[in-house]
């Protein structure tokens, strides 16, 4: 007898969002990795970017256990405030320019996957 199991893949209408998660993941994981806790912006940084870690994966939790359009669209804005405060901080801060980037990089891929959700929920 077979017994059924959530899938793990996402459904077809969600691959655009895994592949924001799996992209912020990345970037958030290698800004982690190569910011040293010598100075307090970079412990600053980290905090920032350890919360929207942790929120990211709550993101991804949301879509792999397949909740409802409006769940995920209330996790990936909550992972936009972090990323928003991460992308201020090292915008007025002594950031090197790679950093700046990456910082801005990951907020804006956050700010496009919540307007698509914004917009396939308003087209829903």
């Amino acid at each position: 007898m077979d017994v059924p199991t959530p899938s793990t893949t996402p459904e077809p209408e969600h691959e655009g969002i895994t592949k924001s998660i799996k992209d912020l993941d990345l970037l958030i994981r290698a800004l982690l990795a190569s910011l040293p806790a010598s100075k307090p912006w970079h412990r600053q940084l980290r905090l920032y970017l350890l919360d929207a870690d942790r929120l990211l994966q709550v993101w991804r939790m949301t879509v792999v256990m397949g909740r409802s359009d409006a769940d995920i669209l209330v996790a990936a804005r909550d992972l936009l405030v972090p990323m928003r405060a991460a992308n201020v901080y090292v915008g007025s801060g002594r950031a090197d320019a790679g950093t700046k980037q990456a910082v801005h990089l990951g907020f804006s891929l956050a700010q496009r996957a919540v307007a698509g959700l914004e917009t396939q929920d308003a087209q829903a």
